[in-house]
Order: structure tokens, then C-alpha cells, then sequence
């Protein structure tokens, strides 16, 4: 077999033969071109047509349902931020830095803000964070969005922090109030969840089965976790009946300031990309999660929704109303603060 397999030899016979054999090789040639250009045409036009009309993103609408009690405590400590839809302050400022900036736009941003030691450090919480944060926002174009905004609001927090630290030793003695954060930026179909404390936040996700699956979105900063008791012993404190010196039951808040060595800012961050099966979420102060662990309020608040009583508004509300009754009502002499988000698309 020679080099070009199983092809013929060449003809010795006429030359018209021959030339008539170029002809339609020619031929053959030029509509095998044809056809190729034809389809490369063909398939151009279908990519130039899928990048004009790009599936877009679900865009989903946050809807939050506030219920506040003070329970036994002499005065109520607890303050909360709620910006259903916080688009123009935030968009103007993100356009040249978020990916995909071309779908539709939607922000939102929700936060508990559970004080101790008084209500100045939570107020001072609600008023400032969201602020400085637009201040730290990326706004321009960045190789990394997800990073950047991790690191503006890491230095947020710490801008919070700082600014009422001085507040606090403007007076004397200095104040003591503190305050815990747990909050829900979202960016179009991202979350980006910072808290820091012990306020709670999960995501309610329905499962293919009709079963609800609970997210935790953030993660409690406590003197007893293996971790936080060590950093808080390297900087020369202690942690004594699971408190911070004996006094403090949280490892990471805002003010403190007597305990700022050991007591951080620094909040945990994370990620969540909603999906079209997600329901809703609380987001409350520990106020709710002593008298309810997660799967019991999710079971608490279902029971109300999947009821016939009202319009999805209405049992939404309801179901913020009683389920910060009951956690008052059960076993919480502490204010109770309780947010459910309603997730639309």
C-alpha cells in the first residue's frame, strides 16, 4: 500500500481525460468551498444571534417581614437596617467593577444589630455600616470582584468599629456598649453575608423532593469555639464560664471598648448564589435562636405559610409576628429581633 492508501495510480491514458478529470476535481473543490464558507456563515450568524440574546440571570426581589420585642429587659438594645431595594445607591457605584453588569439590576441590604451593655453601639451599627461600606464598595474595573468586595467589607467593619470606638471615649467613664452584626448584601443573584457575634442567619431551600434544606449563612463568634479562645489567650486575655474575661459572651463585636484587644471586628464573609428553589430566610439576634434551633423555626414559620389564612404578604408577616412571640413567650427574657426574607423572582 502506498502512501495515499487505497487510492488508484494515476491514469496513463488521453490527456483530455486527464483534463476533464481536473475540471470536475476542480468542480468538486469549489463546491466543497461553498459549502464550508456556507456553513461557517451559517453557524457565525447562530453565535452573532446567541450573543445578542443571552439567557439572562433570575433576578430575584427581597421582601423583609420585621417583628421586634423587648421581652423582660428594662429597655430595647437590639436595631435593624432594612433596604428591600438599595439599586441606585448601589449601582452607580459598582457598574465599572461587577462582571455581567449588563442583566438587570437589583441590591438589597438587611441587618440585626443585637446590642449589649446598652442600645449606642447597635444604633451607631444601623446608621454608619451600610454608609461606609458604599464608601469602600469597588468602583472601579478590578480583576477580582468577589475579593475586592471581601475586603472592602472586612475594612467597613472595621471603619464601623473604629468610628464608634471614638465615639465611646468622648464621654467618661467611656461607654461600654457593644453589639453584634449579621447582614445581607445582595448584588443581583448574589448574597455576600458578613456577621459578626452570635445573630444567625439561614437560607430556607426547597429540594427536588418537596423536603427543605437550611443553609447557615454565617457563623457564631463565641469565647467557647476551639479557635476564638485562642486568639483571645494570645492577646492576653481570658475566657472564663465561656465569656470574655468572665463578662462577655461573644468573641467579636462592634465597641466593647474596654475588651478591644481581645474582642475583633473582623467579620466572617460568605458567598451564596441564589437559585430558584430558595423560599426565604431569618435573619435574627440570639434572642430567637436560645428559644428555636434552626430546623424548629423553619418548621414553625412552613406551618403558617403552607396555611390558607391571607395572601403570601400577610402569612409572611404573620409568621415574623408569632414566631417572635413565641421565642419571647418560650424561654427569652432577652429582646428578640426577627426578619423573614421572602425570596422572589
Amino acid at each position: 500500500m502506498d502512501l495515499f492508501g487505497d487510492l488508484p495510480p494515476p491514469s496513463t491514458n488521453s490527456v483530455k481525460e486527464d483534463e476533464a478529470n481536473k475540471v470536475e476535481k476542480r468542480k468538486s473543490i469549489d463546491t466543497l468551498t461553498n459549502e464550508v464558507t456556507s456553513s461557517k456563515k451559517s453557524k457565525s450568524d447562530e453565535e452573532e444571534k446567541f450573543k445578542a440574546s443571552p439567557d439572562k440571570e433570575p433576578t430575584f426581589l427581597l421582601c423583609s417581614y420585621l417583628t421586634e420585642r423587648q421581652g423582660e429587659r428594662d429597655g430595647m438594645e437590639d436595631n435593624t437596617i432594612i433596604l428591600d431595594d438599595c439599586t441606585k445607591d448601589i449601582f452607580p457605584l459598582v457598574e465599572k467593577s461587577l462582571p455581567n453588569c449588563d442583566s438587570e439590576k437589583r441590591a438589597a441590604f438587611i441587618g440585626v444589630f443585637d446590642g449589649h451593655g446598652g442600645n449606642k453601639a447597635s444604633l451607631y451599627a444601623k446608621n454608619h455600616l451600610f454608609k461606609n461600606i458604599m464608601e469602600r464598595i469597588p468602583k472601579e474595573t478590578v480583576k477580582n470582584f468577589d475579593r475586592e468586595l471581601k475586603i472592602s467589607l472586612i475594612q467597613a467593619y472595621k471603619d464601623t468599629d473604629e468610628g464608634f470606638i471614638k465615639e465611646a471615649y468622648k464621654v467618661s467613664p467611656p461607654l461600654k456598649d457593644g453589639s453584634t452584626a449579621s447582614c445581607i448584601l445582595q448584588i443581583n443573584h448574589t448574597l455576600y453575608v458578613s456577621n459578626i457575634g452570635d445573630s444567625k442567619a439561614i437560607l430556607v431551600r426547597s429540594s427536588y423532593e418537596g423536603k427543605r434544606r437550611i443553609i447557615p449563612l454565617t457563623r457564631d463568634h463565641s469565647p467557647t469555639d476551639y479557635e476564638e479562645r485562642q486568639r483571645i489567650q494570645n492577646a492576653g486575655g481570658v475566657v472564663r464560664d465561656g465569656r470574655v474575661k468572665g463578662i462577655l459572651e461573644v468573641s467579636r463585636a462592634f465597641g466593647d471598648a474596654r475588651f478591644k484587644k481581645y474582642v475583633i471586628c473582623t467579620p466572617n464573609i460568605l458567598k451564596c448564589t441564589l437559585i430558584k428553589d430558595d423560599a426565604y430566610m431569618i435573619l435574627a439576634c440570639d434572642g430567637l435562636w436560645k428559644a428555636f434551633n434552626p430546623q424548629e423555626a423553619v418548621d414553625f414559620v412552613d406551618k403558617i405559610l403552607e396555611s390558607d389564612k391571607g395572601d403570601s404578604t400577610e402569612r409572611f408577616q404573620q409568621a415574623s409576628r408569632e414566631l417572635c412571640n413565641e421565642a419571647v413567650r418560650k424561654c427569652s427574657g432577652d429582646n428578640v429581633s426577627v426578619i423573614i426574607i421572602s425570596i422572589n423572582e
